[in-house]
């Protein structure tokens, strides 16, 4: 087998498509299409009509410089960007065809709207049908409803009038998911701040968490510019545009609907648990009153569906929108098919010698009964294989899991020894206030037995005075000195004591000796200290692994999502099989 062809780049910052992964095409250029016109620019760069040189096909090709700051640091945007959009196969939905990259630009290659965006559409006819409107407004709620209903479900938090692209025939399309982001379980709450200022909802502004119901806040002030070509909330600055949506003053027109008067105010909700939800809004008699059945518009994702990468170089869109119908309008049909259109009609990409024969050929006549034969055939190969894939993700997800919940245990393990240390320091706390007191119980008799001597000296100096000899006759002592030296002993004794009990350990590691008033000062000090310095310790290690866990629930929150999705999809195949 042949290696791919690709581009030299140094720094790439984008994977490659899967077209180029597979082989089935050497890596676009863009010296590959030729240039017609600039259809806009913006901060990220330029988008461009061009035509590709070998199938004659207009795409519109988004520039964007790798060299500029601002781009460098949105990479992971544009890779999500991408991701997303390569995912999504909708008739209101803009098509991603490809891209690649060369040393200065990043280049996504899409399809090509010929009527530019509602936004122009609303300047230039203000006043527009209603049952045009309507129509404009089903289609935008059906390209919401099936992003919200994917595997995750998608967020676009950018729906205006300027990502809402005019096609031919009046098609209606949602472009620009370069804010899109995925919500992984029920109830999960992103935080980051993104849109357009008038189009922002309050939960954004207050910064309290949005998910899905953020696009029906968007549908809505796009439903009021449609109808009234304004906005409904207006202010000289962003703090009065803000406040005015926080407060819900929305300043309506008088040519406005009544029923969608009604409607609008069931979905700019300031609180997003009370808005209305997409088929609340479709069924509403703003719709029905045009298009009894409007519910049908809205469409889920096809679970099974799957589709093979477009090749640039090859693919022309329109034949094999051409394939689809013919082969659904008339199954006896005979016609020539090229070998990429025929394997784009195939759902499967694991396929049978048999069909491998006829697909080698570069035109054959085949049916549609030809195709669902061979496609019968493969069908039990391939869903065997799904499910043994399923199983292996199955039984790696569980083993994940089992880590995680190693790891939480553990982390659990550790804030219990970090209790019982805290235990202990608070146990040595209060054996720290009990030689407090003690301390301050000797301190007090000290003072009681200088004053019972200062007594003593006091009476034996007035004796003295009173005595002139203090030998009797006989020679021996009246008065004897002995007698005085006892309380003093006494008293140098308890003070000797006091003092070595008063010897601690000061802040800068120094001995002192510590007395009188000074004793119980330095010691409650030195207790302050040592009680701020362990808090403040327990307090840091406690937070720190808080957040741990609480960052290893989330994990385990989403592992647990795609662990009962990967078994609802075994089961659901296997029930097929």
């Amino acid at each position: 087998m042949n290696s791919i062809i690709i581009n030299k780049v140094e720094n790439r910052f984008l994977p490659l498509s899967e077209s180029v992964l597979q082989n089935l095409e050497p890596e676009p250029k863009i010296t590959d299409f030729k240039k017609i016109k600039t259809l806009g620019t913006g901060s990220f760069g330029i988008v461009s009509l061009v035509e590709h040189k070998i199938t004659k096909v207009k795409y519109a090709i988004k520039q964007i410089d790798k060299n500029k700051k601002a781009n460098k640091d949105e990479i992971p945007y544009f890779k999500r960007e991408i991701e997303i959009m390569y995912k999504l196969h909708h008739t209101n939905i803009i098509k991603l065809y490809g891209h690649f990259e060369d040393n200065n630009f990043l280049y996504l290659i899409m399809e090509y709207m010929s009527k530019g965006n509602l936004y122009n559409l609303i300047s230039s006819h203000k006043n527009l049908s209603l049952k045009f409107i309507v129509s404009i407004l089903s289609n935008i709620l059906s390209s919401i409803y099936y992003l919200h209903n994917m595997t995750p479900p998608i967020i676009h938090r950018d729906i205006k009038a300027e990502n809402v692209l005019i096609g031919e025939n009046d098609i209606i399309k949602l472009s620009d998911f370069g804010w899109s982001n995925y919500i992984y379980y029920s109830g999960e709450q992103r935080n980051t701040y993104c849109g357009t200022p008038i189009y922002l909802p309050p939960e954004m502004i207050l910064n309290k968490g949005h998910d899905e119901r953020i696009d029906i806040w968007c549908f809505g002030i796009l439903m009021f510019e449609l109808l009234c070509s304004s906005s409904p909330f207006q202010g000289k600055n962003e703090e009065e545009l803000n406040n005015n949506i926080l407060k819900g003053n929305i300043i309506w027109s008088k040519k406005i609907d009544n029923d969608a008067k009604d409607l609008i105010c069931k979905i700019l909700v300031t609180d997003p648990n009370k808005r209305i939800g997409i088929k609340d809004i479709i069924t509403h008699k703003f719709f029905t009153k045009f298009f009894p059945n409007s519910i049908s518009c809205l469409v889920k994702p096809d679970k099974i569906y799957s589709c093979e990468p477009y090749v640039i170089s090859k693919d022309v869109p329109w034949k094999i929108n051409n394939l689809k119908k013919r082969t659904k309008n008339d199954n006896n049909s005979n016609f020539d098919i090229d070998k990429i259109v025929l394997k784009k009609r195939i759902n499967y990409k694991n396929l049978s010698p048999e069909y491998n024969k006829i697909y080698q050929r570069n035109k054959v006549n085949v049916s549609y009964d030809n195709i669902n034969n061979l496609y019968e055939k493969d069908k039990k190969n391939i869903f065997q294989n799904e499910n043994e894939k399923i199983k292996k993700e199955n039984l790696e997800m569980k083993k994940l899991i089992e880590n995680y919940k190693k790891i939480i245990d553990s982390q659990a393990n550790e804030i219990k020894y970090l209790k019982f240390q805290n235990n202990n320091l608070n146990n040595k706390m209060e054996e720290i206030n009990k030689i407090l007191k003690r301390r301050t119980g000797d301190y007090n008799q000290n003072k009681y037995l200088k004053y019972e001597e200062e007594k003593k000296q006091k009476m034996f100096e007035k004796n003295r005075s009173k005595t002139p000899d203090f030998k009797s006759k006989k020679g021996k002592n009246y008065l004897s000195y002995t007698n005085f030296d006892e309380p003093i002993s006494e008293y140098e004794k308890t003070q000797n004591q006091i003092l070595s009990i008063g010897q601690y350990s000061s802040s800068n590691g120094s001995v002192c000796n510590s007395t009188d008033d000074s004793i119980k000062f330095n010691a409650t000090n030195e207790i302050k200290k040592i009680r701020e310095n362990e808090g403040i310790r327990f307090s840091n290690l406690e937070n720190r692994y808080k957040k741990i866990i609480e960052d290893k629930d989330k994990e385990i929150n989403i592992l647990t999502y795609k662990l009962n999705r990967l078994e609802k999809k075994s089961n659901s195949n296997l029930n097929k099989k």
